[in-house]
């Protein structure tokens, strides 16, 4: 099938028992919690009841697909388990043969803009951003102050390191201890900050007090403070030692604006590609494919 000869029908779900059964006969489907999606060869008519499907034709059919299986139609956008399950839908139907060569390039396609365009496109949590600020190396060791809500999203992002839990309530340090083992992290339990000598970073998950807080900023090997509970005012009412890296929840939420609106221009590069790559296997299968964006760029005249 080249890719003129393409029909895709694809609908989205409003529920996850909301499936609708394609009258026409079709070559490939694939069902998510999300969507429905068909390859057929046979005319689809826009007046079927299709119950709110879209019917896409040759180039259009092949950006659709390349776009879905690329996570820009997900609602995470950049997710990777919908190029998973394409692949394995792909596989367990025994595809026709006549498509195989149009998988075999959406998949060529779909690892290119994906390595290209979308690397580190994932959503940011508050464990990701902090990250990005301390940029810790394999000798980092870090304190988490605190263990509600806050401190558990924070661990699984930093199960390489070893963490050190401190929290009013011991009990609850040992329990959230616990899972962050069951994650694969070294994380021990401490009841006083008194003679800590190995801690390089601190990110403290609890609301901002003013004592507490500059124990622990005179811990004389920390070289990172992230206070998620505590303003720039807050902090600037510590005695920060020269050379400690600082950070509260507004810089944080900073750093996310600023990484959101570099994830924009991913995406947006992204489906720019993703058109341009259907433009040209519309050509035929013999084109030889640009490999970088500025080979694009000058093969679409852009």
């Amino acid at each position: 099938m080249q890719v003129h000869d393409l029909k895709v029908v694809h609908r989205l779900k409003e529920g996850p028992q909301d499936c609708l059964r394609l009258r026409s006969s079709h070559l490939f489907y694939l069902g998510t919690c999300q969507r429905q999606l068909w390859i057929t060869q046979e005319k689809v008519s826009a007046a079927a009841n299709l119950s709110g499907a879209t019917i896409y034709n040759g180039e259009a059919a092949y950006e659709k697909l390349l776009s879905i299986a690329c996570g820009l139609e997900s609602c995470v956008i950049g997710e990777t388990e919908v190029y998973a399950q394409i692949r394995a839908a792909w596989r367990d139907q025994c595809v026709d043969t006549s498509i195989d060569a149009l998988f075999t390039r959406l998949f060529e396609d779909t690892k290119f803009i994906r390595s290209n365009f979308l690397t580190g496109i994932g959503g940011q949590s508050y464990g990701t951003l902090i990250r990005k600020h301390l940029q810790p190396d394999e000798n980092s060791h870090f304190l988490i102050v605190g263990a509600g809500k806050l401190a558990a999203s924070i661990i699984p992002i930093l199960t390489d390191w070893h963490l050190t839990l401190i929290n009013r309530s011991l009990p609850k340090a040992e329990s959230l201890a616990v899972k962050a083992r069951k994650q694969g992290a070294h994380a021990t339990v401490i009841e006083t900050t008194e003679g800590l000598s190995s801690i390089t970073h601190s990110i403290i998950c609890r609301p901002f007090n003013r004592n507490l807080d500059q124990q622990i900023l005179d811990i004389p090997s920390l070289t990172g403070f992230i206070h998620l509970g505590a303003s720039t005012d807050d902090l600037n009412s510590l005695c920060v030692p020269p050379q400690l890296f600082t950070a509260s929840l507004s810089d944080i939420f900073s750093l996310q604006t600023t990484h959101d609106e570099i994830r924009l221009n991913q995406v947006a590069r992204a489906r720019r590609v993703c058109r341009e790559r259907a433009q040209l296997r519309n050509l035929g299968p013999s084109v030889c494919l640009p490999h970088g964006w500025e080979d694009l760029a000058a093969f679409s005249g852009v």
